[in-house]
């Protein structure tokens, strides 16, 4: 088979789509930590009647702009985007850029997956190149054991 190598390229393009998940998970997405200051600052912003609605209620900090609590880590993000179930991590100015690559990457993943599929079926002798992907998808899952 002259596809061999695409192997290769796609355990390659795997091991790097679960490293960069893996990093996902455990960097910090841009928290925002607590300080004396402004607890203090909220307390006399509260004193004099001026709006706080820049504050977190939980945390009690001074959220800068696009900053927002997040439920499940009961921790406020910088830039948060949203809170990933599939890391258990939010996503936030600290890795935001790192979540879409590594999306990016998973969807060409796939196509590559897709196109070599085509090919090992046209190489197989259970389609003609002019198949389209959905019909060799569908004799290629005919004639799996």
């Amino acid at each position: 088979y002259y596809l061999w190598y695409f192997h290769i390229l796609f355990l390659l393009i795997n091991i790097i789509m679960y490293d960069w998940y893996r990093t996902l998970a455990f960097r910090d997405p841009g928290y925002i930590e607590p300080n004396r200051n402004d607890m203090v600052r909220m307390v006399e912003d509260m004193k004099t009647g001026q709006s706080i609605d820049r504050y977190c209620p939980t945390c009690w900090i001074r959220k800068p702009y696009r900053s927002k609590h997040c439920k499940q880590c009961d921790r406020c993000v910088l830039k948060m985007d949203h809170h990933c179930p599939f890391t258990g991590n939010c996503v936030g100015a600290g890795n935001l850029y790192l979540f879409y690559s590594a999306h990016t990457l998973y969807v060409l993943a796939e196509l590559g997956w897709m196109w070599l599929m085509y090919e090992y079926g046209i190489a197989m002798g259970f389609g003609t190149p002019e198949s389209s992907y959905y019909e060799m998808y569908m004799l290629l899952m005919a004639n799996e054991p």
